[in-house]
């Protein structure tokens, strides 16, 4: 990504789930940025570890049960699947 350019806005998706905690959503909104667990923590201004207890909160409300399957189930209500 482009150090000079801001990057995409990803709170729609994160706005899926009512039920995230502010933090939580911010947490959400890095990791389908592609952001690592400690990037993410850097960027929010959190320690490592409370972003991981964070995810496991996510994962909880979601159902999810690893980062890729969260951003799979973030993004997929914002993709078009062609028909067939």
């Amino acid at each position: 990504m482009d150090r000079h350019r801001a990057p995409p806005d990803m709170s729609f998706a994160a706005a899926s789930w009512p039920e995230l905690s502010r933090v939580e959503r911010r947490v959400l909104e890095r990791l389908l940025l592609g952001d690592s667990l400690a990037q993410c923590a850097q960027q929010i201004g959190i320690a490592r570890s409370t972003a991981k207890l964070h995810v496991e909160h996510i994962f909880r409300k979601t159902g999810a049960r690893s980062q890729a399957e969260l951003v799979r189930l973030a993004l997929l209500p914002f993709v078009a699947v062609p028909p067939g």
